[in-house]
Formats: structure tokens, C-alpha cells, sequence
């Protein structure tokens, strides 16, 4: 009998120790195929190479120097994708830069280039002017340098940057909710009375932003558009809409989430959609939901919230994307001049994108055409610009130190003072320096500050910190879609002021001391 025991003892180990080992494997290459999935980004080089070789049909010269190009960016990208290797929180940022990179610069040019050699002559998501400017074969070459050389400026980057003491002390931080969750006794009605004050705020602010016209072109004959307010209160209230109001709906989507009130996370939700809806139709802003959305399922990824059914909501929520890029687009051109917005003017956008296939199927691609990287980079580089400090120095003092001002006025030629536009990150580099080495240089310069600042939040003991990861994440993207760095200032003024007032209420919420205790 004993040795029949023995023997079902041995059969049930066995069993378990089986069964365990088939758990881990599975685990194992479920998580080896996720990690796998990043090397098809390398598709993009070989397929827009043999897309765009018809281009060159002819040229030997050419052909061959974009093939060596091609080779470049392919055996850059290997080097970045390898390095990228680890946890999702501690290279966030290096993914936001390389996929701008990648899609503005590289597929931006391939998709280009292969539609003008199927006698595309324009195409609505890029310009028209591309097309002809392309007659000269030499031009997509010259683009095709910069394009690469930024490339090689971030790979050389990203492998100095993840050999140093800051990448490797991050394994140390984590961002976790344990330290939240062992304060169980808070007063919900603090949460609620948050809620409501920022409803209420946030209404307040985006009514003023419609009613005095902030944000509005000006008619360059009657003079009517936006209202002139004394100590700058214009700027502080677009400011408050765009970067404040979001962030203290997601810090308060954020604490709800994680003291388990269900009632204020779900009313907190309901109502930051709305209000990115209403700043939409009244801004026409065409990034600002897809942005809003992003940076809710970062915040839900890096605190490790990110259940089945949210996944499945943020889901849900992307094919819309292109339907509100569509109709912010319509708007701007229905809009009347000196109106930031009209809401009678939804229906008539909302039929031209639907009913009209060709804007519909245009805007399918709006990532191609919302983020700056080739479109821009091609006016610039008809410019021909060169480097001579004093001329730059001239030129940046002229305009205030605003790249965008200098990039509308000398490249664009347009005076218009409602209208906005920005050169992209290699778009200012190349404008400022002309010399395809410097914006290597640059590149790796601007991933080296964002890095060191996503590094600063990381390792601070905030109980808010997936939310102003987060923020910090937006901006490393917006800074490298538009190099508007003369807007730097403000945005990280915005961001402290936010992760302070969502500390300050999160420690008063669960009864946590405010400042250190000696």
C-alpha cells in the first residue's frame, strides 16, 4: 500500500511539474511573440525601396545611391530595435520619437515616391506642389539624405543612452499602486466636489475660448477675431484648455481609478470625452482626441490598469480617428473668418466626409498627413537653406525666437495672421542649419533632453507619476511632429503646475502628509 502511494505521489508531482512547465513555455512564447512583433517595423525599408524603384527607372547613379541610403536607415533601425528590447515604461520614449521618425520621414517618402511612378500627378494627402517639384529626381534624394541621417542621429542615441548609469537605475523605479492601496480610508466626497469644480471650470474656460474668439483668424480688412485681453490672459486661458483641463481630468480619472470609486472614474471619463469632443468642433484641433485617447491608455498601461474591457474600449474608439480628422478638417474650411467654431456646420462636414469617397479614402491616411515630417521638410529644402549664425541669429530675433513664424514667412511666404504652421523637428534643424550632419546631431541632442526628463519624473516618488509620464510622453511627440521649441517653457510650466495641484490632492485625499516629515 505504501509503495501504491508512493507511486501516485511520484505520478501527481510529475503531473504538476508537467503541467507548470507547459504554463511557463506558453507564457514564455506568448511573450517571445510580442517581442518579435517589433521587427516587422523593418518591413517598411525593403517594401518602400522596391515600391519607389520604378522612380529611378533610368538613373544608375540615383538608383544606386538610394539603395545605399535604404541600406543605411534598414541597418540603423536594426540597431534601434535591438536595443529596444526591455520594458515598455523605461524606453516609452524612445518608441514615440522612432515611430514619428519612421512614419513622418521614411513611409511618408515611399508612399510618395511610388504613387508618382504610377502617374499620380497629386494625391490629396500630400501637396500638390510635391509633384511637381519631384520632376527633378535629384530632389526625393536629397530628402531621402535627411531623412536618413536623423535616423542615424537617434540610433547613435539610443545605444549610448541605454548603456548609461540613468537607463540602468530605472529598472529600480517601478510604477506600481501598492503605495495607493494601502490607504483604504479616504472621504469620497473631496473626490466628488473635485469633479464638479472641474467640470464646471473646464466648461467655464472653453465657453470664454468660443466667446471671445481665442485661437480665431483675423480678418486682415474689418480687424475682427479674437479679443485683445491685458496680462496675457489669451494665452493663459488656450494654454488652460489644451494642457491643464486634460491633465487634471486624467489625474482625477487616475485617483478614482485606483481608491475604487467606479462611480466618479466612470462620470470623470464620460466627462473628459466630452470635453476633448467640444474642444474639437470649437478649436477644430485634429490631434487633440486622438491624443487624448493615447495618453488615457498610456496612463492605464504603465499603472497596470489596462483590463480586457478597457482594451477593448480604446479599441473601439480608434476607427474613429479618421471620421473626427475628417470633419475637424471640413470645419476649418466651412468655418467663417474671425469663428473658432460652428456647431450648425457639423452635419455639412459630417456629409462631405462621408458621402464624398475621395476625402473619405484621403483621410484614411491622416497619421501621413497630421504628422510634419516630409510635407514640411520639402519646402525647406527647396529653400536651400545655409548655415551662417548671423543670418539665423537675424532671422530667430526678427520673429521672437518662433521657428514656426520664420518657417510661415521665409520658406511658406505667408503673412497671414490667423494662419499656424510648423516646420517638424528635422524641418527646423535643416532650416537653421542646411547641413544634413548637424541634424544628426540635432536629433541625437533632442533625444538625449527628452530622455533626461522623462529620467527626472521617472525616479520621483509621486503617487501620480503614470499621469505626468504620460504628459512628458506627449510632448517628446509633439515636439518632435511640430519643433516648436519655442513653446517648451510654457508646456513644462503647464505640466508642473498640474502634477503639483494632482499631488497636492491625492496626498490631501488619502490623508497623506504633503511635504516630507523630518
Amino acid at each position: 500500500m505504501a509503495v501504491k502511494n508512493q507511486s501516485w505521489n511520484r505520478k501527481n508531482i510529475v503531473a504538476s511539474s508537467f503541467q507548470k512547465t507547459i504554463k511557463n513555455l506558453f507564457v514564455f512564447s506568448e511573450s517571445f511573440s510580442i517581442f518579435r512583433w517589433r521587427w516587422l517595423i523593418l518591413s517598411i525599408f525593403p517594401l518602400g525601396w522596391l515600391g519607389a524603384l520604378d522612380y529611378f527607372k533610368g538613373a544608375n547613379r540615383l538608383e544606386s545611391e538610394f539603395t545605399d541610403l535604404t541600406i543605411i536607415s534598414f541597418l540603423a533601425s536594426i540597431l534601434i530595435l535591438w536595443k529596444l528590447r526591455g520594458r515598455f515604461q523605461l524606453e516609452a520614449n524612445f518608441w514615440v520619437i522612432y515611430l514619428l521618425l519612421s512614419i513622418g520621414h521614411h513611409l511618408q517618402l515611399y508612399g510618395m515616391l511610388y504613387w508618382h511612378s504610377q502617374g499620380s500627378k497629386t494625391i490629396n494627402i500630400f501637396p500638390s506642389a510635391l509633384f511637381d517639384w519631384l520632376l527633378n529626381l535629384e530632389h526625393p534624394i536629397e530628402l531621402y539624405q535627411i531623412s536618413t541621417f536623423s535616423l542615424v542621429g537617434f540610433a547613435c542615441a539610443v545605444v549610448w543612452l541605454t548603456k548609461t548609469r540613468y537607463f540602468r537605475e530605472m529598472y529600480y523605479f517601478n510604477i506600481d499602486r501598492q503605495s495607493i492601496e494601502a490607504y483604504q480610508y479616504f472621504e469620497k466626497k473631496w473626490l466628488l466636489i473635485y469633479l464638479l469644480a472641474l467640470i464646471i471650470i473646464s466648461g467655464s474656460l472653453i465657453f470664454l475660448q468660443f466667446d471671445l474668439k481665442i485661437g480665431a483668424r483675423v480678418d486682415p480688412v474689418s480687424g475682427f477675431g479674437a479679443a485683445s485681453l491685458p496680462f496675457k490672459l489669451a494665452g493663459i486661458i488656450n494654454i488652460s484648455t489644451k494642457l491643464i483641463v486634460p491633465a487634471l481630468f486624467l489625474n482625477l480619472i487616475f485617483i478614482a481609478n485606483y481608491v475604487k470609486n467606479t462611480f466618479c472614474f466612470h462620470l470623470g471619463l464620460m466627462a473628459y470625452i466630452v470635453y476633448c469632443s467640444v474642444f474639437t468642433i470649437i478649436t477644430t484641433s485634429r490631434a487633440f482626441i486622438p491624443g487624448a485617447i493615447v495618453l488615457l491608455s498610456i496612463i492605464w498601461s504603465f499603472s497596470g490598469c489596462l483590463t480586457t474591457g478597457r482594451r477593448n474600449f480604446l479599441i473601439a474608439l480608434t476607427p474613429l480617428f479618421p471620421l473626427v480628422f475628417g470633419i475637424a478638417t471640413r470645419l476649418r474650411f466651412l468655418r467663417e473668418v474671425g469663428q473658432v467654431g460652428q456647431i450648425y456646420l457639423i452635419p455639412e462636414a459630417f456629409n462631405q466626409v462621408i458621402y464624398n469617397s475621395e476625402v473619405w479614402d484621403s483621410y484614411l491616411y491622416f497619421p501621413l498627413t497630421r504628422i510634419n515630417g516630409l510635407t514640411t521638410l520639402f519646402y525647406i529644402q527647396a529653400y536651400q537653406p545655409q548655415f551662417n549664425l548671423g543670418t539665423i541669429y537675424h532671422k530667430l530675433t526678427e520673429f521672437g525666437f518662433n521657428i514656426n513664424l520664420v518657417y510661415k514667412h521665409e520658406i511658406l511666404g505667408i503673412t497671414d495672421y490667423g494662419f499656424s504652421a510648423s516646420p517638424g523637428l528635422t524641418g527646423c534643424l535643416y532650416l537653421l542649419s542646411g547641413s544634413v550632419w548637424l541634424v544628426a546631431i540635432g536629433v541625437f541632442l533632442h533625444t538625449i533632453f527628452w530622455f533626461l526628463l522623462y529620467y527626472q519624473v521617472f525616479k520621483m516618488n509621486l503617487y501620480t507619476k503614470p499621469v505626468a509620464l504620460a504628459e512628458i510622453l506627449l510632448l517628446s511627440a509633439f515636439f518632435t511632429s511640430s519643433g516648436s521649441y519655442h513653446l517648451i517653457p510654457v508646456c513644462l510650466l503647464g505640466i508642473a503646475v498640474t502634477t503639483l495641484l494632482g499631488e497636492i490632492f491625492i496626498r490631501f485625499l488619502l490623508n497623506i502628509p504633503i511635504l516630507p516629515s523630518r
